[in-house]
C-alpha cells in the first residue's frame, strides 16, 4: 500500500480484517462504517502538514496568501472539524 485511501479500499473489500489503525481525520469521512476509539495522549501519533511554494510557481502572490489563511484560527477550525489537531 502506498496510501491510506488504498489501504482504506483494502479494509473494505475483505472483511476478514478486524480492525484498521489510522488518524482519527479518516473517521469522519467513513463514519457509516468505522467507529473512532480514542488513545491515551501517550498512545498518539501526531503528524505535521508541511506546505511550500515551488520555485516554478506562477501563482507565488496567492500561495504566500493560502499560507497565511493555513495561520489562522479560522484555518485551524476547519482542520479541527475533520479530525485534525
Amino acid at each position: 500500500m502506498k496510501t491510506s485511501a488504498e489501504a482504506i479500499e483494502l479494509w473494505k473489500a475483505h472483511s476478514k480484517y478486524d480492525a484498521w489503525i489510522t488518524y482519527e481525520s479518516w473517521h469522519y469521512r467513513l463514519k457509516n462504517v468505522t467507529d473512532l476509539v480514542r488513545f491515551s495522549e501517550d498512545d498518539k501519533l501526531y503528524r505535521g502538514t508541511p506546505i511550500s511554494i515551488t520555485s516554478t510557481s506562477d501563482n507565488k502572490k496567492e500561495s504566500k496568501q493560502f499560507i497565511e489563511y493555513l495561520k489562522t484560527e479560522s484555518s485551524h477550525q476547519v482542520f479541527q472539524k475533520w479530525g485534525w489537531k
